[in-house]
C-alpha cells in the first residue's frame, strides 16, 4: 500500500472505530462526562497512535496487511466466525460497561480497579505487539531497532 494511502486508511479506520467505541459507551451511559470512558478512549487512543507508529516504522507491510479487511478471499469459516464473534462480544461488552457503570449502577468501582483495568488496557497493547513482532513481514525482524 502507498505510504500517504496507508497513512489515509490509518487514519480513518482509528478515528470509525475510537467513534464507533464513544457511541457504545456514552449512548448507554447517557452522560457524556463519564470520566472512565473518557479514559478508557484516551487509553485507546494514545495506544493505537504509539501502536500504529511504531508499525509504521518498523513493519510497514504488516501494518497495511493489519489495515485490510476483516473478512478476505480464501479466509477459513471459522476464522470468519471468530472474528464475527469477537466484534459483536468487544461491542456488547462496551455497552454492558457503560448500562452497569452509568444507567444500572450494578456496581460500584474503588478507584484502584479503575487504574488496574486501564493498566490492563495497556497491558494488552503490549501483548500484542509482541505478537505481531513475532507475525512480522519482515523475517530479519528486530525488535529494539
Amino acid at each position: 500500500m502507498q505510504s500517504t494511502k496507508l497513512l489515509i486508511c490509518l487514519f480513518v479506520r482509528s478515528v470509525v472505530w475510537l467513534a464507533i467505541m464513544g457511541y457504545l459507551l456514552f449512548l448507554p451511559a447517557n452522560n457524556w462526562q463519564w470520566i472512565q470512558a473518557w479514559a478508557f478512549l484516551a487509553i485507546f487512543a494514545v495506544g493505537s497512535i504509539a501502536f500504529s507508529a511504531w508499525l509504521w516504522r518498523r513493519d510497514p507491510d504488516l501494518l497495511a496487511t493489519r489495515l485490510g479487511p476483516l473478512m478476505q478471499h480464501g479466509q477459513p469459516l471459522w476464522d470468519r466466525i471468530f472474528l464475527l464473534t469477537f466484534v459483536f462480544i468487544w461491542c456488547g461488552w462496551l455497552v454492558l460497561m457503560a448500562l452497569d457503570a452509568e444507567a444500572w449502577y450494578t456496581s460500584n468501582m474503588p478507584p484502584l480497579l479503575n487504574v488496574i483495568g486501564g493498566l490492563s488496557v495497556i497491558a494488552g497493547f503490549a501483548a500484542t505487539l509482541f505478537v505481531f513482532r513475532e507475525n512480522s513481514c519482515k523475517t530479519a525482524f528486530n525488535f529494539f531497532h
